[in-house]
C-alpha cells in the first residue's frame, strides 16, 4: 500500500471525528478487474475505483441525545457528492455504486437511497446529466427493495438496483 493511502487509513482508524471520519477520497485509476463474480478469470478489464468513508452512523449514534439525526445525513449528502463530483471531473461515464454505509457503520437504507436518488434524477440533480449510466449493487434484499422503490420509474441512465 502506498503511503498515501496507509495515511488515509490510519487516519480514519483513529476516527478523532466520532464516526464521521473525514471526506478524503482515494482514486484508484488502472485497477486491473481479472475475474467475475463467480470468481472466473477475465482477460483485464480496467477500471477507475475510488475510497471514501461512509459516516459510522452507529458510532455517530452514540453521541445524538435528542434523537436528531441531521448532521449523520448532512454529512453523507455532502460526502455523496462529493463522490459523485469526482467521478464527473475524472470523467467516468459509467459508475456502479452501492448502498454507501448501510452495512456495519449502519446508516439508515432509506436515507442513502434518496440522497442517491435526489443527487441523481430528483428534480433539481446536479448530477442529473453526468454520467451515462449509473448502476447500483445491492446486497441483501430488504436493501435491494428500498432502492427498487426508491428508484422505482427511473428512466434514463439510472438503472434499478441489480
Amino acid at each position: 500500500m502506498t503511503d498515501i493511502a496507509q495515511r488515509f487509513y490510519q487516519t480514519h482508524r483513529k476516527d478523532p471525528k466520532e464516526g464521521y471520519y473525514s471526506h478524503a477520497i482515494i482514486w484508484s485509476p488502472h485497477v486491473q478487474v481479472v475475474r467475475n463474480d463467480a470468481g472466473d478469470w477475465l482477460p483485464p478489464v480496467e477500471i477507475e475505483m475510488l475510497t471514501s468513508c461512509a459516516v459510522n452512523a452507529g458510532v455517530a449514534r452514540r453521541k445524538i441525545h435528542d434523537g436528531d439525526e441531521s448532521k449523520i445525513e448532512v454529512t453523507m449528502r455532502e460526502r455523496m457528492a462529493r463522490i459523485l463530483y469526482l467521478f464527473e471531473q475524472k470523467g467516468v461515464d459509467n459508475l456502479v455504486l452501492g448502498s454507501f454505509g448501510t452495512g456495519v457503520f449502519r446508516n439508515n437504507v432509506e436515507v442513502v437511497a434518496r440522497i442517491w436518488h435526489e443527487l441523481l434524477v430528483g428534480d433539481n440533480a446536479r448530477f442529473r446529466r453526468s454520467f451515462r449510466r449509473v448502476v447500483f449493487a445491492i446486497l441483501g434484499h430488504p436493501t435491494y427493495l428500498t432502492f427498487k422503490e426508491t428508484f422505482k420509474g427511473v428512466t434514463g441512465p439510472v438503472s434499478s438496483p441489480l
